[in-house]
């Protein structure tokens, strides 16, 4: 006796018997031939090959695997699914025939002793009922093309690291893609900000050094004109906070506004326009000529003032119309701009 199980058949003749079936079919045959939780292949080199989170043995290499992580018996096991395996040896194994497969799964989870569970019928799957519990070691597992399904009771971690690296390439991939995309969208987003943040802080800083010297410009031509400057909240004081009730008319350069000021003196405010084309070295010119500018026909220019972005002429209020009315019979719409300037100079030289 070889040991060999044979099936044979006698056909007659000189045939004689013949080889039906045998037994063992390949090493893999051979019962535990890779011992606890590993699978044999003998399309595989190695043969033996430890399930999905298990390692060899190093204490006895002939006993199989043993659990890479142990299990903590509560909620944070759970279940490993591996098909096209010949299910263990079903010594020391317990089942149901009417129990659903969830339930199945919930039991095995509950019991510290179960290691595996599987459906009763293995052609019909999760769909069926009945169930096939595993206590103790799994032994004596082999590939095969047929589709049987087991489920491995491992520690979570164990779990979700299997997880990951069964995920298909292609998914992988799509994740380190999103990945990227949104690294690069928040880096593009938070480079932005601070963009905007560093532009916003350099336009107030330019803005205030502009307000600034154009504050220092217009304090030296009052050291040279000795012209006043009138501070900006008195001036918005004397015009209402600039209102329209207290609006006389409306230029190319910007409104004129009437104003009383703390000791009764009428004022007449010329408001230059921030989008006017007039810029601060006409503006400066401006208050320079009409300062100088002295004769009883013509309106006195009271002082200036440059602050909080605005550009302010404070002339004497005329109250009886200006001189060009009595010279063309028209309402000048704000005291003297440039052109009037021009056109009154004109009439006072000597001919």
């Amino acid at each position: 006796m070889d040991g060999f199980n044979q099936r044979r058949s006698w056909s007659g003749g000189n045939t004689g018997w013949t080889t039906v079936s045998h037994i063992p079919v390949d090493d893999c045959d051979y019962y535990g031939k890779c011992g606890a939780y590993a699978s044999c292949d003998t399309n595989h080199f190695p043969m033996c090959e430890c399930l999905d989170g298990f390692v060899q043995n190093t204490i006895d290499s002939s006993s199989g695997c043993v659990r890479r992580t142990s299990l903590s018996c509560n909620n944070s096991d759970g279940f490993v699914k591996f098909s096209g395996l010949k299910l263990p040896d079903t010594k020391g194994t317990w089942f149901n025939t009417s129990m659903s497969f969830e339930d199945c799964r919930i039991l095995c989870l509950k019991n510290c002793s179960c290691t595996a569970y599987a459906a009763l019928d293995v052609s019909k799957g999760p769909n069926s009922n009945g169930c096939l519990l595993w206590f103790g070691k799994l032994m004596d597992m082999k590939v095969m093309t047929a589709s049987e399904d087991i489920y491995v009771k491992m520690a979570g971690k164990d779990v979700e690291a299997i997880v990951r690296k069964r995920l298909p390439k292609f998914k992988k991939k799509k994740q380190k893609i999103t990945t990227a995309i949104i690294w690069v969208l928040s880096s593009g987003i938070l480079i932005l900000c601070l963009a905007i943040i560093i532009y916003r802080r350099e336009m107030r800083k330019k803005g205030k050094i502009k307000e600034e010297r154009e504050s220092d410009d217009c304090q030296h031509d009052e050291e040279d004109l000795e012209l006043p400057l009138f501070d900006i909240n008195t001036v918005t004081s004397a015009t209402n906070n600039f209102s329209t009730d207290n609006l006389l008319g409306r230029g190319g350069f910007g409104p004129v506004y009437k104003g009383i000021l703390e000791d009764g003196q009428e004022i007449a405010v010329k408001r230059l326009s921030k989008n006017s084309s007039q810029g601060f070295e006409e503006f400066k010119n401006e208050v320079m000529h009409v300062s100088k500018l002295q004769h009883r026909n013509l309106v006195r220019l009271l002082g200036c003032c440059i602050q909080a972005g605005e550009r302010l002429l404070i002339y004497e209020f005329m109250s009886n119309k200006s001189l060009d009315f009595f010279i063309f019979g028209l309402i000048p719409a704000e005291p003297y701009s440039s052109f009037h300037l021009r056109m009154i100079m004109q009439l006072l030289k000597p001919h």
